[in-house]
């Protein structure tokens, strides 16, 4: 979360960054229309049936979901069951893989050897020999990316403690947070907001997807 943080900042020193409303292009009507704020208007309107929700309320709805979000033990009990099932995942196939490529190498030393003791001829060790040098290379370029996830996947391997920590962190500073700064916590973990009647629905996804 303060590396999401950290990275909007940077991001803001840029010139010429227009400020938008905090969920412009989220939130929807249950209706299927687009909300948005008009000119000195307070709320959110659908601009097919004109329903609308106050700016102030549906950001402390937001907040107040936000904070069962992130310090919810079974969410994040289940994310990182997740995260942990990614890790072993790609061990194994990280060993696996590392595994084959030195039999067809192991093959290939043995082939090497008959050729030039004579007892494999010229035509034959060229059949014997194609299959493994193709998946010797195939392997060359599929282990680095299975290493490269695997360390991805380790790096996201957080505490739930630290998840709690910095999810009731971010309710506390919430109001003291930059409208850039809510703007990026509501890209990058909201998919969408829908307003019906009597009811509004907020669709978040975790701040790491070991499925990415």
């Amino acid at each position: 979360m303060n590396q999401i943080l950290a990275e909007q900042r940077d991001k803001n020193k840029r010139p010429g960054r227009k400020v938008v409303h905090l969920f412009a292009s989220i939130v929807f009507c249950g209706c299927g229309g687009k909300m948005y704020v008009p000119s000195n208007s307070p709320k959110y309107i659908c601009a097919q049936c004109r329903k609308s929700i106050p700016i102030d309320d549906l950001e402390a709805i937001y907040r107040e979901q936000l904070k069962e979000y992130l310090v919810s033990t079974e969410a994040i009990t289940e994310h990182l069951k997740d995260a942990d099932s990614a890790v072993r995942k790609h061990q194994d196939l990280l060993q696996a893989r590392v595994i084959e490529r030195r039999k067809h190498e192991s093959e290939v030393e043995k082939l090497y050897e008959l050729y030039f003791a004579g007892e494999i001829p010229k035509e034959g060790f060229g059949a014997k020999y194609q299959p493994h040098y193709n998946r010797i290379k195939e392997l060359e370029s599929e282990i680095p990316r299975i290493q490269g996830e695997l360390d991805f996947y380790k790096i996201h391997q957080i505490s739930t403690e630290e998840i709690a920590t910095e999810g009731t962190d971010l309710y506390t500073r919430w109001s003291d947070l930059s409208s850039d700064e809510k703007r990026s916590i509501v890209e990058n973990i909201t998919d969408r907001i829908t307003v019906e009647d009597g009811s509004l629905s907020i669709n978040l996804r975790y701040l790491v997807d070991p499925c990415r």
